[in-house]
This record gives C-alpha cells, structure tokens and sequence, in this order.
C-alpha cells in the first residue's frame, strides 16, 4: 500500500516536471483562461450551438408542415426537438412574452423563442423545480440555512400547493435567527396556485425574506391573512423582485406593512404587477405594489 502511494507521488512529481520542460504551468492548463478551461468552454459553445441548431430546425420542419396554420402547436415542435436532440427530457411552455420556453433537461438550459421564432440561449441553470415537492425540498433546505448563494434555479411548470403554505426563509429581528434566499430563483413565467397563510406572524408570503433575486414568476390565487409586514411574494425583500405579478392572492393583516408584491422592501421591485385587494384593519403602510417602502421602485403597475 505504502509503495502504491509512493509510486502515485512519483508520477505526479514527474507530470509537473514534465510540464515546466514543455514550458506549461498549472495555471496555463488549469486557470481562467487555461488550456482545460478553455477546453470546456469550447465543448461547453459547441453544445449550445447544436441544442440552438436543433430547435431551430425542428420550427423550420413544423412551420413547413403547416405553412397554411397561422400558428404553430408546440406538441408538434416538441416532438420535432426530441428527434432532433434524441432525447425524451425536452419541457415547452407558453412564454407571455414571445412564443414559448423550451428546457432541455439533460444539460438544464432554457432557449426562448420569440413571436418571430428566432431562438435564443435563456439561461443555465443549476436546479430545476418541476414540481410541489422539488419546491417544498427547495423551502427546506432555505429554512435550515442553505442560502443558494451564486446558484439558480427555474421552474419548469406551474405548481398548486396543497397545504398552508410556509415560506421559503425567514426573517428574525435577531441575525443567527434569519435564513435569507440569496440565490436567483426564476419562476419561468410560470404561475404559483393556492397560495394559503393563516397565522399572526410577520414577514409572511411565497418567500418570507429573499436578498437574492426572484423574476417571472406568478401568484394566481389564494388568500394571505396575518399580521404585519407581508406580500404575495416575499415578505422582507433586501434584494431583487423582478417581472413579479400578483394576479388574485388577497392579502389581509391586522398591523403596517401589507403589500401585493412584498410586505417590506428595502431591495429594488421592477415591472411587477399586482390586481388583488390588499387589506388591513387598522395599519398604515399599505401598498399595491409594497407595503413599507424603504428603496428604488421602478415600471411596476396595479
């Protein structure tokens, strides 16, 4: 065992040796702009441009098949990205804003396709939450202190909760007792149904404190009845809100604080909306769009 780990040291010894002869350094092979990393990042293009090529192939063949439908079916485009790529694992959905969201889940990568059917490279992302139960594991590890920081994670289909909802993180007025979601959580422009608090707490919603970044992401229904210091989506935002809508999830609450988007917000909230009834009994600090206010708002609507 001993002459094993000897002979291991060895070659390892003459591998660098080797190297600095030929010239090279560790950090030439290995660095940012090393030979292995710029390797990958090659494998890593390459792969972009054959998933790109394939979608749009599979809209060419579609679109020719039916050049007399004004519209195209995304079952048909669907099927057509699965022969093309050779895989099952192809998720599409309607994108408000253009056409549709295509995810390849084998490499977790998202293209767009806009109302022209030019496609575009979305983003890659390092979880995929494709249902309640990835969200509830999601809120978990939150909760005991994964905060997610420089991670993402995209929501591949809208998601109907089944019980009183408990956020994800939570916001304590003592440091150690708060449990914040630092990450990018992209809901894909998918929509949150039967969202459902009912307690006298604070700092309530989807997300009770979020200093990361939340974006695309609907609430459809439900009824929020608490405290203080809630909003359908986050509770207390120190981060980003972004393209956020509140379309039926009433909030209620008995004290200050009560929002459509966030309860308390001292991040910034950008082209969110909100068309649900925000109430309290006898607070102040009620807002459509955030209830206490302390930053930058921008484009957001009621």
């Amino acid at each position: 065992m001993r002459n094993k780990g000897i002979t291991l040291i060895a070659l390892v010894v003459t591998i660098i040796i080797l190297l600095i002869l030929a010239g090279l350094t560790i950090t030439m092979l290995t660095g940012e702009n090393g030979i292995l990393t710029q390797t990958r990042l090659a494998q890593k293009k390459t792969k972009i441009s054959s998933e790109k090529e394939a979608i749009e192939m599979a809209i060419c063949e579609v679109q020719m098949s039916n050049q007399k439908e004004a519209t195209i079916n995304l079952d048909e485009i669907k099927k057509s990205i699965q022969k093309y790529l050779d895989t099952d694992n192809i998720t599409i959905t309607n994108n408000e804003k253009g056409i549709a969201n295509v995810l390849v889940e084998d490499s977790k990568r998202v293209y767009y396709i806009d109302s022209n059917y030019s496609v575009t490279e979305y983003g890659e992302f390092d979880y995929l939450i494709k249902n309640i139960y990835d969200l509830e594991e999601f809120r978990k590890n939150v909760n005991n202190g994964n905060d997610y920081i420089g991670k993402s994670l995209y929501m591949t289909d809208d998601i109907t909760l089944k019980d009183e909802w408990i956020p994800i993180g939570k916001y304590g007025t003592n440091i150690n007792d708060s449990k914040a979601f630092k990450g990018i959580f992209d809901g894909g422009d998918h929509s949150i149904y039967e969202l459902k608090i009912e307690n006298e707490e604070e700092y309530q919603g989807l997300f009770g404190y979020n200093c990361g970044i939340i974006k695309n992401l609907n609430v459809v229904s439900g009824k929020i009845d608490v405290k203080q210091r809630t909003g359908s989506i986050v509770g207390n935002n120190e981060g980003k809100i972004i393209s956020c809508n509140n379309k039926g999830v009433q909030v209620i609450g008995t004290g200050v604080g009560l929002g459509g988007i966030a309860g308390k917000n001292i991040g910034i909230i950008e082209d969110c909306k909100n068309s649900a009834d925000i109430y309290s009994e006898k607070g102040s600090y009620i807002g459509g769009i955030a209830g206490a206010v302390n930053s930058f708002r921008k484009n957001n609507k009621l």
